[in-house]
């Protein structure tokens, strides 16, 4: 990551890889759960809300579901194409919606999983966001393919504008926090590109590189962060990526998987645990890919 003035500890930003790699091994992928029909069925994101549910969201079906580690589907919450999911420092589940084109605006919302989940709204943007993060101050991060900016919201849903000034990246689409840092996929750009945006500094964004042509541009979707390492799910070529965060060398974890998402490390969800990984897709399926 980078190192930033004020935060001495963070670990040195690798120099940026130029070619990805294919991963030693291959990790075993399942479906886990029901599967819907393609297309109509896409899942956009999911999240996991660590009290043993994991949260998709089923934009073209306009519901987010919870399942058990079972796969069981335990809960739905009526939502309008919803996108990316976060879950919020006081345990609420948290929904940007509007990434569909016939959408005539977007909204976040925020549901308690622990109850009878109703979704209540918190904001109203323009149309077109689609991911969703929270950092631990309960302030909220969503993005957008035809943006020029992050949007920050501050956690009573208004528009931090200088922040979301300042976060001056276009097109972006996955969002992940970590260590107060927003690692940000751009999913139009040429290369293939996670931009690492400081928390306290969004001006200082730099990107971190992991392809350039003419190697096929992979359309990063979403994001997760662990300790070690990103993981990117790739539209174009159906794959998984996995970017060292100490050396900064990418590989292809996983592939062959119908219009990635969104990738997710499980959480407080049974006996699943770091080296568990579950992807959304276009196809319907939810998967699980033990990588290790």
């Amino acid at each position: 990551m980078g190192h930033w003035a004020g935060h001495p500890s963070r670990r040195p930003r690798p120099a940026p890889t130029r070619h990805s790699r294919r991963a030693t091994g291959t990790p075993r992928v399942t479906g886990f759960a029901e599967a819907a029909a393609p297309i109509v069925g896409w899942r956009e994101n999911l999240v996991f809300d660590g009290r043993g549910r994991r949260w998709v969201s089923n934009v073209v079906a306009g519901e987010v579901v919870g399942y058990d580690a079972a796969g069981q589907r335990v809960a739905t919450v009526p939502v309008a194409s919803p996108g990316g999911l976060a879950v919020t420092p006081t345990g609420d589940v948290a929904v940007v919606t509007g990434a569909l084109l016939t959408s005539p605006r977007s909204e976040v919302l925020v549901f308690d999983p622990d109850d009878d989940p109703t979704a209540r709204l918190i904001a109203t943007l323009p149309a077109g966001k689609n991911g969703l993060a929270s950092d631990s101050g309960g302030n909220l991060y969503t993005t957008g393919l035809q943006e020029s900016a992050i949007i920050k919201l501050r956690p009573d849903g208004s528009v931090d504008h200088a922040w979301t000034g300042a976060a001056a990246i276009g097109g972006t689409n996955g969002i992940a926090i970590a260590d107060g840092v927003a690692f940000v996929s751009a999913t139009l750009a040429a290369d293939t590109v996670i931009y690492e945006v400081p928390l306290d500094n969004p001006g200082a964004a730099r990107p971190h590189v992991l392809t350039r042509l003419p190697e096929v541009p992979r359309a990063l979707d979403d994001l997760a962060v662990t300790d070690d390492a990103i993981f990117a799910a790739g539209m174009t070529g159906g794959e998984i990526l996995r970017v060292d965060r100490q050396t900064g060398s990418a590989c292809v974890l996983a592939s062959g998987i119908p219009g990635p998402t969104s990738v997710r490390v499980a959480e407080g969800f049974g006996g699943y645990g770091p080296g568990d990984l579950f992807v959304t897709s276009i196809d319907g399926q939810i998967r699980h890919v033990a990588a290790g």
